[in-house]
């Protein structure tokens, strides 16, 4: 079992390395999509009043696809060069591979969240069955976004294995992380090829509903924890 875990790790750097080589940074291509709304992406409300997102889109045509989401603030909500994380271009290599799969191997019997730092942003793995009782897994963070006038933390989710959350080819059910994004909120998603937009959306975040015995103060409270090393200048991943 070992032996296979180490292959998947060369193959996630040998595939990483050929993937970056010649490419010119995304931040600096200029393409950044403007946002749709209300295009491909909707918050819905399950049975048991839980959110969740659906994408309606053929996301299989893509290589490599995955999906990022941030929360946005009051004054970014029309902001273009918001950027994703990047995520399986920058970070999803050698033993956050593995991390991930063992992740969701465990989730098989029950919740699990292992924790690693890449390129100094501490992420969390969190694996557990999703609402299609699936194991799966999406890995959270938190950066911070500065501006002249102060700094702000704000949440994110990467799905970088598309295929446990998805209802067929053209349909997926996202299950935010609860621990980073349980109060109502704006998000931007990112339809991801590798290391390229497919598009971007903003879309209303509903929150959690509350707990019994979670006050009010702790759901519906804004990100606060310590501030992550990977810090956004002028929204810069």
């Amino acid at each position: 079992m070992n032996s296979i875990w180490r292959m998947v790790a060369v193959a996630g750097l040998c595939a990483s390395a050929a993937s970056g080589a010649g490419r010119k940074d995304p931040e600096r291509a200029g393409s950044m999509p403007m946002p749709h709304e209300g295009r491909y992406v909707q918050a819905i409300e399950r049975l048991d009043r839980n959110p969740v997102l659906v994408v309606r889109y053929p996301w299989f045509r893509h290589r490599k696809p995955s999906v990022e989401v941030r929360q946005l603030f009051d004054d970014e909500v029309g902001e273009r060069l918001i950027y994703p994380l990047y995520f399986r271009q920058r970070h999803f290599r050698g033993d956050v591979i593995v991390t991930l799969y063992r992740a969701v191997d465990r989730a098989e019997t029950g919740p699990t969240v292992a924790r690693f730092t890449s390129q100094g942003i501490q992420f969390e793995a969190l694996a557990t069955r999703n609402s299609l009782g699936k194991a799966a897994a999406s890995v959270a963070c938190r950066t911070d976004v500065v501006s002249l006038e102060r700094k702000r933390q704000t949440p994110r989710a990467v799905y970088p294995l598309l295929e446990p959350w998805a209802l067929d080819e053209r349909m997926l059910y996202l299950d935010l992380p609860r621990s980073h994004f349980a109060a109502p909120c704006k998000l931007r998603l990112w339809l991801m090829r590798d290391g390229d937009i497919v598009w971007a959306e903003n879309v209303d975040w509903p929150g959690y509903p509350q707990r019994p015995g979670e006050g009010a103060a702790e759901a519906g409270s804004k990100p606060s924890q310590p501030a992550a090393e990977g810090a956004e200048g002028g929204n810069a991943p």
